[in-house]
């Protein structure tokens, strides 16, 4: 599970259902399907700097449907937080560890106060067995991400293959897409 604030904050927000339509991952769902994508998520709210996947801490969790506001995904290294990317409203993430049913490769906080419903693991991947449509999403996601890798090594040995700053910027390319 995320680390979620201990208040009860959960909710469904009154535009929750339009929500998950919204994002690049769940956009036009079939008609039966729209109507329950919010109705799967549990809701919540947190405040700036609240941590919502602690990769050390290597517990499982769901797809993040981020509806407001900003959250930084980041990496340990050595005691000292590797800024990978920020993301903002609508975002999604954690869509990889899902399928798989593990913890996320990185860790997210919250840069200002967020609204974020998490779809969990087992609802999201019998959701793309079911829905052909969001397994396609995905699976172009994954193929942009191995294109941009690829693009990525080849300018780095291009550059110099023993630079270790190309090689950092491999190593947080690979991270943000292993989430």
């Amino acid at each position: 599970m995320s680390a979620w604030p201990n208040n009860a904050d959960a909710h469904r927000p009154d535009h929750g259902p339009d929500i998950p339509r919204e994002t690049e991952l769940f956009a036009d769902p079939p008609g039966e399907i729209g109507a329950d994508l919010a109705g799967h998520c549990r809701w919540h709210t947190v405040a700036p700097g609240h941590l919502l996947i602690d990769a050390p801490a290597r517990r499982p969790h769901g797809v993040f449907i981020l509806a407001a506001g900003d959250v930084e995904i980041f990496r340990d290294d050595g005691g000292a937080a590797v800024p990978l990317a920020t993301l903002a409203a609508i975002d999604c993430f954690g869509e990889f560890a899902a399928i798989r049913g593990e913890p996320g490769s990185a860790s997210v906080r919250s840069l200002s106060s967020c609204m974020l419903g998490e779809m969990p693991s087992a609802v999201f991947t019998a959701l793309l067995a079911r829905q052909t449509c969001f397994s396609m999403r995905l699976l172009r996601r994954v193929v942009d991400s191995v294109r941009s890798l690829d693009a990525a090594v080849v300018g780095a040995q291009r550059r110099n293959g023993s630079d270790h700053a190309s090689i950092r910027e491999l190593y947080r390319d690979l991270a943000l897409r292993s989430l």
